[in-house]
């Protein structure tokens, strides 16, 4: 290659480079949409590829498309149904929780809050969940929007993404492109880890969770073993949460026995089991990666980006132990000279 093509190269690559970077500052609002259809277009093309074997590519797009999405709205109708069906018992047992704290008996001197000022923050906690309620409802129109957004993006990448990778792999010096073939291999079953193995994940976490509701005795056990089991699509976060709330309620309406199942049998099948046997188990046969990084990866991706980090959060924290893997294996050992 001439000095002449190269410096041609660099300035393409500068072009480039600052038309995306005006782009990403310019879309940054609706980036959210972006990266989750790419992100689920990765883990959804086998079944792409599977089907443009048998017809058309754009067709094949189209019916990965269709099936996806109506999965997704299924999955989503019936549990927004499930939680608008049950309000009322939410709302009952966070009140409850409230109101145990206001009747609390205890030494204040040495808490650095009242048990009143324990109680106004639950209530005021209360009244943000409601609030939050139908907040969502005004901001459903540019929700829709980003779910438009989300599935035209999700479309074009099942359509397009293997052959816009295969134009830029073949443009790539031959090390490169061992190195960024290893990295898409990296990222592709880090997504399958977040996506499929949550899922999975939260599918043992529901049945697991019948029991420990039959033994407690409140009713509602369908509903509270399939809220355990979306609370798991926040993994080694949401269901504790769910614990602590049910802890606190069992104790409120004082139910000791209660607390107790919930403590010492809830937390073990709802959370402990999948958060720390099922979920590394599954996630090691796609990722080889410490479950210390990727607890890092989530409650960092959350901390820094909200929902979207739960899955760039792994994904980066992924990426990041397979450059320092590559970079052992490129880079030469510097040897004194002798």
């Amino acid at each position: 290659m001439t000095a002449e093509r190269r410096r041609a190269d660099a300035r393409s690559l500068i072009i480039v480079g600052a038309i995306f970077l005006i782009i990403l500052i310019v879309t940054l609002p609706l980036l959210t949409a972006f990266i989750l259809g790419l992100s689920l277009a990765v883990v959804t093309m086998p079944l792409q590829r599977r089907l443009r074997t048998r017809m058309r590519p754009w067709i094949a797009a189209t019916l990965t498309t269709v099936v996806t999405f109506a999965v997704l709205t299924g999955l989503f109708i019936a549990t927004v149904s499930l939680i608008a069906g049950n309000l009322d018992l939410l709302f009952e047992i966070l009140r409850a929780i409230v109101a145990g704290i206001r009747n609390l008996q205890v030494d204040v001197t040495n808490l650095p809050l009242t048990p009143e000022e324990i109680a106004e923050r639950a209530a005021a906690l209360v009244r943000f969940i409601e609030s939050g309620v139908s907040g969502f409802a005004l901001g459903l129109p540019f929700l829709l929007l980003q779910l438009f957004l989300m599935l035209l993006a999700f479309y074009l990448f099942v359509l397009l993404g293997d052959h816009v990778w295969e134009d830029l792999i073949r443009r790539l010096p031959v090390r490169t492109r061992r190195s960024a073939s290893k990295l898409a291999t990296i990222t592709v079953d880090t997504l399958y880890a977040v996506y499929v193995v949550n899922v999975e994940v939260a599918i043992i976490t529901f049945f697991l969770a019948i029991p420990v509701f039959f033994l407690l005795g409140y009713g509602n056990i369908l509903f509270f073993s399939a809220l355990s089991g979306l609370f798991q699509l926040v993994p080694f976060l949401g269901p504790q949460i769910l614990i602590l709330i049910l802890a606190l309620y069992a104790l409120a309406i004082g139910d000791p026995r209660g607390a107790l199942i919930i403590v010492f049998l809830g937390y073990p099948l709802i959370s402990g089991v999948s958060d720390f046997y099922f979920r590394p188990q599954m996630m090691g046969g796609r990722v080889a990666i410490n479950t210390v990084l990727m607890m890092i990866g989530i409650f960092g991706g959350l901390a820094l980006l909200g929902v979207v980090g739960i899955i760039l959060g792994p994904l980066l924290v992924t990426l990041g132990v397979a450059a320092y893997h590559i970079l052992l294996e490129e880079v030469q050992p510097y040897e004194e000279p002798g």
